[in-house]
C-alpha cells in the first residue's frame, strides 16, 4: 500500500488503487493468521471475480520466488486452498486511513512474533515516505511540490 501510495503522489492522483489482504492476524489467537481475509476496518469489500486458468497461473507465479520459500511454506497451502476454491478476488481501496493508521485493534501479527513493533513500522514508514521527498503530517501523505 505505501508504495503504490507514494507512487501515486509522484505520478498521478487520477488512478484508485486496491489492496487485497494476503494474511493478517486480526481477531486470532497468539501467531496463528488468517489467508485471503480482508479487514473491515479497511473499507468496502469488492469481489473481483477470477478465471480458474488465471487462478493457476498466478498460483505457479508465486513459485517464482526462492527467496520467500520460508514465508509461502506457512501460507501456501491456506492461500493455494480458498484461491482455488473462490473464484473471486476480494479487494479494497487504498485510502490515506489504511496507510497511517494501526490495521486493527489489538496486537498486529508482526508484534505478536516479537519481530517489531507498531512504533517501529511508524519510523520506518516515515524514513521511507523522506527519501520519496513525501512526508506524514497532520494524518495524511502529501508531496510537499503539489
Amino acid at each position: 500500500n505505501l508504495v503504490i501510495s507514494a507512487i501515486d503522489q509522484k505520478v498521478s492522483h487520477n488512478m484508485q488503487f486496491f489492496q487485497f489482504s494476503l494474511y493478517n492476524g486480526a481477531r486470532t489467537g497468539w501467531i496463528l493468521f488468517r489467508v485471503l481475509h480482508p479487514l473491515p476496518e479497511n473499507g468496502p469489500v469488492k469481489s473481483v471475480k477470477i478465471p480458474i486458468k488465471k487462478r493457476l497461473v498466478f498460483l505457479a507465479y508465486l513459485l517464482e520466488y526462492p527467496s520467500q520459500w520460508k514465508t509461502w511454506i506457512g501460507l501456501f497451502p491456506f492461500f493455494a486452498f480458498k484461491f482455488l476454491f473462490d473464484d473471486t478476488q476480494k479487494i479494497q481501496p487504498i485510502t490515506v486511513r489504511s496507510l497511517l493508521e494501526r490495521p486493527h485493534l489489538g496486537a498486529l501479527l508482526y508484534e505478536k512474533r516479537g519481530q517489531y513493533s507498531w512504533a517501529e513500522f511508524v519510523v520506518r514508514r516515515n524514513d521511507f515516505l523522506k527519501t520519496l521527498n513525501l512526508e506524514h503530517k497532520n494524518d495524511r501523505c502529501y508531496n510537499p511540490l503539489l
